[in-house]
């Protein structure tokens, strides 16, 4: 099931795909001899036709769209992913699996860190590209110190957040100082290996409830700052980047004249 984007982001992937249609026209692609056998080829993972389409530059406003909608892809990926491991929390892998809940519940927060790391560092690095290519346009001149203040607003939310997962990959595992963790694994081997397993399993049981409650609750915070994140960079952008028909504003230097962009 397809999940809806916020609003700032689905009216920045609206302006995105209206481009793209208006790039890769049908006409382009019959101009193209061979494109779309090469294209079907690939998708159906048939060998490539003999005859290829010859290679041609990409133009300055088709280079600009390559890296905002191949950006784009990455942010939204890493933002589905945060999204996905919160619905995998809410899960324990059946009996059948023979997967063991503790490790299971411990991959997800190892796996957690990671992706809101490089959700993270996408957001930044998607940032200063668009402060790189939009740095000389006369219609958003103001456009790299409103992206260096939004990154530093960004970093300064996640310092906390990156410091405990640069700990956990350079020190320590999180849950080296994760109480739930930490009494989890401790009645886990109780359960399995003392002369007491009977009441250590209800024990372990319990305390297996609590920690994916608890873990639940921590994605959910931590989600929703990530969807502050993204709403607020998609709201800056959208302001920046698009023009009053909500349509992308492509970059110029100051000695070219604006034929084909948008006016604000």
């Amino acid at each position: 099931m397809r999940r809806k984007y916020p609003k700032p982001v689905s009216v920045f992937l609206a302006a995105l795909l209206e481009e793209s249609s208006q790039l890769i026209s049908k006409e382009k692609l019959e101009a193209s001899p061979g494109l779309i056998e090469s294209i079907n080829a690939d998708l159906l993972g048939l060998p490539q036709p003999q005859k290829l389409p010859l290679k041609t530059e990409l133009s300055s406003h088709e280079k600009c769209f390559q890296e905002l909608f191949y950006g784009f892809g990455e942010i939204a990926e890493a933002y589905e992913t945060l999204n996905d491991l919160m619905s995998l929390v809410r899960f324990t892998p059946p009996k059948t699996f023979n997967i063991n809940k503790v490790r299971y519940l411990k991959f997800l927060k190892d796996a957690y860190f990671n992706e809101f790391y490089i959700f993270q560092q996408r957001i930044d690095a998607y940032l200063g590209k668009i402060s790189h290519l939009y740095k000389t346009d006369p219609v958003v001149p103001n456009i790299a110190k409103t992206v260096a203040a939004l990154r530093k607003a960004i970093n300064s939310c996640t310092n906390n957040f990156i410091g405990m997962r640069s700990s956990h990959v350079h020190k320590q595992r999180y849950t080296a100082t994760d109480e739930d963790m930490r009494r989890l694994n401790l009645l886990q081997i109780l359960a399995e290996h003392s002369e007491m397993k009977r009441k250590m399993r209800v024990l372990y049981s319990l305390a297996f409830r609590d920690a994916q409650r608890h873990t639940k609750q921590k994605f959910r915070e931590w989600n929703s700052a990530a969807r502050a994140i993204i709403v607020g960079t998609f709201d800056v952008l959208n302001r920046q980047l698009l023009d009053k028909r909500k349509k992308l504003i492509y970059p110029v230097s100051k000695s070219q004249n604006r034929v084909t962009a948008g006016k604000k």
